[in-house]
């Protein structure tokens, strides 16, 4: 083990976080061996929570968001009944008609597909039919995912009865019920019976293993669970009556104040927002706390449109990728932003024209107290033309440590300023984060009068190497964008830039070696390279979802040097007329010396 990345990680944890994962690695280790006991009283107590009512207004409700979450499920039905299972772009096929709860498809400790399989999101879209058969389907698959995963066996906690997995189980099964009901089904039989103690029965464990370890989207999507069930039996129960004002102080955590999600996910932000209006349909609440979602829910609709695309869909920065949480253009309605748009706590700036959209992050890489899903992005930016990405990030392939999951992570990965030699964050195994720099916006002193919409940044990544970086953004609205780098401090020999653009724009070197022409369709971007070199055009992927890859164009710029300064200028041009002259050298003076 190496002690000094350990002490670097843990130093940013709180006294609580630690102690809770010690308790709970305790508390499920007497649980494993006192079994006999444990066991029963727990069943014991699960069997004395109200069963839920499905009959409710306010699950009905709810069910209409989860629907909209498990749609994704709707497409593989047929293979899920003959117990062929597709997620995450990965099919597993079970033989003889049973699940392998246990199958081994090499995820390492972090075994995202196997999760999802206890999720159990596809019978949402399998019970909306309110087809008694889909119903026996369902009850079974239930009884047998108990029996192959009894709590004497520690690492049950890891998947079947992970807290996280045991919340999505619970929103899953209650909103599955109602969807049942709503079209004509009957629960009077066996098999809604199981359903609806083995709710009760996730119920239970949820209480005994909150995730205060974890906290952010963990403990959140913990409440939210726990909200679904206090709506399917009316109200809150005595049991859990302190649920408002965790679920504040939960809200308070995950929420920042411009509304952005604090693990700084555009993925898991649509996601806690979906999370948000479950809350609010629970409709249990005092009215203090009803506000505070209803105002909560309107800050993150705004965010939310900030951190997303013209196609609809969200920016792939930090962990994320598209189809896990439903389009952007499906939670908010479409809407043109013009000008520039600041999520302040966050550090993400938009910029937008008349034809074109950037989205730039000059933020944290999230928060101190757990930053797993953080990637090295600082002062990246993605890029839409024409209502067409045509600046990406590279995504998320995998939750699994190893090559793939650090190269994702990378500063190498992003559209930003970099050293190739190093990191800016000292990333292990899959969401560990020990060493770690920060980026903000900078202040924008002589920058004015260069282009007409534009904003800047500092990231010190490297601060621990004598290097600091600064980006500007600058944008003629309908004609072109531009990209400055700068790299201050100690010189080097790997100061870089990297550009990822999308197979679906054709990229071609012109007669210069540093212009390129990008086309797709209609629209026609030519990319001059004013200040630095291109170093280098080449194949590449990106991941635009989980475990899924598509081609892309790598570009590699490397920066000029002029005296002290090494910068490059990067001009993306996508309109036929002249501009004037600009001087990017005085633009990155005016930058250097900004702090």
């Amino acid at each position: 083990m190496n002690v000094g990345r350990l002490l670097r990680t843990v130093r940013y944890l709180s006294v609580n976080q630690i102690s809770q994962r010690i308790v709970k690695r305790g508390r499920r280790m007497l649980a494993a061996r006192f079994v006999k006991v444990w066991e029963p009283r727990l069943r014991a107590y699960a069997l004395q929570l109200p069963e839920p009512d499905y009959a409710l207004e306010a699950v009905h409700r709810i069910s209409h968001h989860v629907r909209l979450l498990q749609q994704p499920h709707e497409k593989h039905l047929h293979d899920f009944r003959n117990f062929r299972f597709h997620f995450l772009n990965r099919e597993v096929v079970f033989a003889e008609g049973k699940v392998d709860w246990n199958v081994d498809l090499a995820e390492g400790t972090n075994p995202l597909w196997k999760l999802n399989l206890y999720y159990v999101g596809y019978l949402v879209p399998m019970l909306v039919g309110g087809n008694a058969e889909d119903l026996q389907f369902a009850g079974a698959l239930i009884e047998d995912m108990e029996t192959a995963n009894p709590f004497s066996n520690p690492a049950v906690f890891r998947d079947c009865w992970n807290p996280y997995a045991v919340s999505h189980r619970i929103v899953n099964l209650i909103s599955a019920a109602s969807l049942f009901r709503a079209a004509g089904g009957s629960l009077a039989g066996a098999a809604a019976k199981t359903l609806s103690d083995h709710i009760r029965l996730c119920v239970a464990v949820l209480l005994d293993n909150l995730e205060y370890e974890l906290q952010f989207n963990h403990l959140l999507k913990n409440f939210t669970a726990l909200s679904v069930y206090a709506a399917s039996v009316g109200g809150v129960t005595p049991a859990f009556d302190w649920l408002e004002a965790e679920l504040v102080k939960s809200l308070e955590q995950n929420i920042l104040a411009d509304g952005c999600h604090s693990e700084l996910s555009p993925m898991y932000h649509a996601l806690a927002l979906l999370d948000l209006r479950i809350l609010r349909d629970a409709k249990i609440w005092s009215p203090s706390c009803a506000a505070l979602i209803e105002s909560t829910i309107s800050s993150m609709e705004r965010a939310l449109s900030i951190l997303s695309h013209p196609d609809g869909d969200v920016a792939l920065f930090n962990d994320a990728w598209l189809g896990e949480a439903p389009p952007a253009s499906a939670l908010v309605p479409a809407s043109a932003l013009p000008g520039l748009h600041a999520l302040t706590d966050a550090g993400y700036i938009r910029l937008e024209g008349t034809r074109e959209a950037l989205i730039f992050d000059c933020g944290a890489c999230g928060p101190d107290l757990n930053p797993g899903h953080a990637h090295a992005d600082f002062l990246s930016v993605e890029a839409s033309v024409d209502g067409k990405r045509l600046l990406v990030d590279y995504g998320t392939p995998t939750y699994s440590a190893g090559a793939l999951r650090d190269l994702c992570r990378s500063a190498s990965s992003h559209n930003g300023p970099a050293l190739a030699k190093a990191e800016p964050i000292e990333f292990w195994l899959s969401f560990r984060v020990g060493r770690r720099g920060y980026a903000r916006p900078l202040r924008t002193v002589g920058l004015d009068g260069f282009m007409p919409l534009w904003c800047a940044g500092v990231q010190n990544g490297y601060s621990h190497l004598g290097v600091t970086v600064k980006r500007y953004l600058g944008m003629v609205p309908g004609r072109c964008f531009a990209i400055v780098d700068v790299w201050q401090g100690t010189a080097r020999d790997d100061e870089v830039t990297y550009l990822r653009i999308p197979e679906n724009w054709l990229v071609s070197r012109l007669e210069s070696a540093n212009e390129l022409r990008l086309i797709d369709g209609p629209s026609k971007v030519r990319l001059v390279c004013s200040s630095g070199t291109i170093d280098s055009v080449q194949n590449d992927c990106w991941y635009p979802e989980f475990n899924l890859s598509a081609p892309v164009c790598l570009i590699t710029v490397r920066p000029t040097i002029s005296g002290d300064l090494r910068y490059l200028a990067l001009l993306f041009l996508y309109d036929q007329g002249e501009l004037e002259q600009m001087s990017f050298e005085s633009l990155a003076r005016a930058l250097a010396r900004n702090e």
